[in-house]
C-alpha cells in the first residue's frame, strides 16, 4: 500500500488487480479497480491501459453497479 500511496505505477496496477479479482484479502471492488487502473495509466503504466481496455471491451463500465 505504501508504494501505491507514493504513486508507484506498478504497485498501483497490482493493487487494482487485487480489487478487480478480490485477491490477497481484498474485497472485490470493480469500481475501485477501474479507478486504480486509471491512476496507474495516468502515471504511464501501459499494462493499466491494457487492463482498462479489456474491462471496457467486455462492457464492464456499462454494467449496472460498475460506475
Amino acid at each position: 500500500m505504501t508504494r501505491a500511496e507514493a504513486n508507484d505505477a506498478g504497485s498501483i496496477c497490482v493493487l487494482a488487480n487485487f480489487y478487480q479479482h478480490g485477491l490477497q484479502g481484498f474485497q472485490q471492488d470493480r469500481v475501485n479497480a477501474i479507478k486504480q487502473y486509471t491512476r496507474a495509466a495516468d502515471l504511464g503504466r501501459s499494462k493499466a491501459h491494457s487492463k482498462l481496455g479489456t474491462i471496457y471491451c467486455q462492457g464492464g463500465c456499462l454494467k449496472k453497479g460498475w460506475m
